[in-house]
């Protein structure tokens, strides 16, 4: 069996502009608000943590996420802002409005459904992003939207990619090799993952010298996974690349930041000894 997972925020679609900067614009036009990008950035993350500790799941089992999101939304803004204003800010956020959809995106879907393979959005948002998906047109090329908010494992537990082997019945490794699992997503800790019998794939907007960097013996960067035209041919570049057919050094690669975020990308940094092969997707925007 072919299947290919893809993380949606980050991945599929992206905020622009920031989150951040959203946040500030839809407040400014019902509050005065002198706070900063920079300070709405802060306050979000801050908040975003400390919520989601305290009611998992966007408080799934406690008080839902709409009421979590606009608790996130005014403590971003320490508390300074009304609910009314908060509920602007989340109702924004459920549309389309405030996010671009790659250009890539559809034309990869496309390919790969082409290609046999079955797909899936796999994600840590909120069910919010079903209507997103859905206005954006994404929808038509998704077997499956696999969100840990139904399944309650979150991405990186490699449970949730379990459940999707499950989902698809996927039992174990075809014995002629035909099974290609693949996942593809923008952050490294929660996308990057060590999973049995899975390749694991990041996108990230990283500049190269060249077009393929070894970063060790079993992780490469490549250009762009669009331009495999059948399964044949991902499976030979794949095992090109464990043949040790690129001996270049690594370019350096910058220290990975301290979080994850819904809106900001982080550097491509992998760490520790990974039992498969993990290629990297390279996007360039």
């Amino acid at each position: 069996m072919k299947i290919l997972t893809i993380d949606v925020f980050g991945t599929l679609f992206v905020p622009r502009p920031s989150v951040p900067a959203q946040y500030l614009r839809i407040v400014q036009q019902h509050e005065k608000c002198s706070a900063t990008v920079a300070q709405v950035q802060a306050g979000f993350h801050k908040a975003f943590k400390r919520l989601f500790k305290e009611y998992p799941l966007y408080g799934k089992e406690t008080i839902g996420y709409e009421q979590w999101w606009c608790l996130v939304i005014r403590e971003t803004f320490e508390n300074k802002i009304s609910l009314q204003t908060a509920h602007h800010v989340y109702d924004h956020f459920g549309t389309t409005k405030p996010y671009h959809l790659y250009e890539d995106a559809i034309p990869l879907l496309t390919k790969v459904r082409a290609m046999g393979f079955r797909t899936a959005a796999l994600s840590n948002m909120d069910p919010r992003v079903i209507d997103v998906l859905h206005d954006l047109g994404l929808t038509q090329y998704l077997d499956e939207t696999i969100l840990s908010f139904d399944t309650e494992v979150e991405k990186p537990d490699i449970r949730a990619w379990k459940n999707v082997e499950n989902i698809f019945g996927v039992t174990h490794k075809d014995s002629d090799g035909d099974n290609l699992l693949y996942h593809v997503g923008d952050e490294r800790k929660k996308d990057l993952v060590s999973v049995p019998g899975w390749v694991t794939i990041l996108n990230q907007a990283v500049e190269l010298k060249k077009d393929i960097l070894k970063v060790s013996d079993d992780q490469f960067v490549v250009k762009s996974l669009v331009d495999f035209s059948t399964p044949s041919q991902i499976l030979r570049h794949h095992r090109e690349f464990l043949g040790a057919c690129v001996t270049d050094q690594a370019d350096q690669v910058n220290e990975d930041q301290d979080y994850d975020s819904q809106d900001n990308k982080q550097t491509v940094s992998p760490t520790g000894q990974q039992k498969q092969a993990i290629l990297i997707w390279l996007r360039f925007r």
